[in-house]
């Protein structure tokens, strides 16, 4: 079962008797749970009809006890396991017996960020579990679901605009959830959030510099992408985040650039690349200044850098630091 569904199903009324929620995007995750419990307990007295138990502390004896209740003045009740695979074993036990016969005014959510699938209580569970996986979808689908998120709340987001929300944040969904919150509160009910307010708005001034530093060594402008790497480090940004926008600015200057040179037109070539209307003014010109075998040099040295700052000995600042230095060069690499 997919989030999506999970949600249509809830709201329709229809509810499993387990769930297994899995996955590391909390944002998705806390808002099916909270979708749950309120189809689960509407109409009803939530505390009396909610146990909660958590992992390590989860007491086999009281989680028996709870899975074997009656809902009080209420047709369902809701027993919610958060990190269900590191529970105790005789926790376990009582999952895997109570798989075999739930309860049918008991819904039972299990919650585990990267459940183990051969053990024997997730084997057992998932027979006849929904079972939900919660990933951060990729760029392309985030763009879409700023936009439906957006739909839901009364307003409309610019393809363009969506796009530049997801260059600006990545793909941390509650920083975006935050981010689409705000813009909507600007424009209102039946409003339209364009390219501009996001500008004005989100991209903020750190953002911009970090957007300023790719620009920078794309264009081969070593002293200034060196001081902006370094205003950047003194403001603690992490080296891996700034890594990963490196990573994207030169895989898209790389997809242009193969397109320039089969004699694609600008605009369609970004629209091959995915690339929006906005990081088209900076990235075309610069494509002039690289060849296809300088910017698979700089990738290269991007993924080198990579595994250095996850495994080397020496300062993280300093290995980031060289790196700008190494593609600012790449612009030398001529055809």
């Amino acid at each position: 079962m997919t989030p999506a569904e999970l949600h249509t199903s809830v709201k329709a009324g229809k509810l499993a008797p387990i769930y297994i929620l899995q996955g590391e995007e909390r944002l998705l995750l806390d808002e099916a749970l909270e979708a749950v419990q309120s189809a689960v307990l509407a109409g009803g007295l939530a505390d009396f009809n909610f146990d909660r138990f958590r992992g390590k502390e989860t007491d086999a004896a009281r989680l028996e006890t709870a899975l074997g209740t009656s809902p009080m003045m209420a047709p369902r009740r809701l027993v919610m396991v958060r990190e269900f695979d590191v529970a105790p074993e005789p926790a376990r036990e009582v999952l895997v017996a109570y798989a075999k016969s739930p309860a049918p005014s008991t819904v039972l959510v299990l919650v585990a960020e990267k459940p183990d699938a051969r053990t024997t209580v997730y084997k057992a569970l998932s027979k006849i579990a929904a079972v939900v996986k919660f990933e951060a979808p990729f760029e392309r689908d985030l763009v879409i679901w700023c936009q439906r998120r957006i739909d839901a709340m009364g307003a409309k987001l610019d393809a363009d605009a969506a796009r530049l929300c997801v260059e600006a944040i990545g793909r941390d969904m509650a920083g975006l959830a935050d981010a689409l919150e705000r813009l909507f509160l600007l424009v209102g009910k039946g409003g339209r959030i364009s390219g501009e307010l996001v500008l004005q708005s989100i991209v903020e001034t750190r953002e911009q510099s970090a957007f300023e530093l790719c620009d920078a060594v794309g264009g081969g402008e070593a002293m200034r992408a060196w001081t902006l790497a370094r205003k950047l480090l003194n403001q603690r940004e992490p080296e891996l985040r700034l890594l990963a926008l490196l990573s994207r600015h030169f895989r898209q200057l790389l997809r242009l650039r193969e397109a320039r040179d089969k004699g694609i037109r600008r605009d369609d070539a970004a629209a091959a690349a995915r690339v929006s209307p906005y990081a088209l003014k900076n990235l075309w010109p610069q494509t002039e200044k690289h060849s296809t075998r300088g910017l698979e040099l700089a990738l290269a040295h991007i993924a080198q850098a990579d595994i250095d700052l996850k495994s080397s000995r020496l300062p993280s600042d300093v290995t980031f630091e060289r790196l700008v230095v190494a593609l600012c060069k790449t612009t030398r690499e001529r055809r």
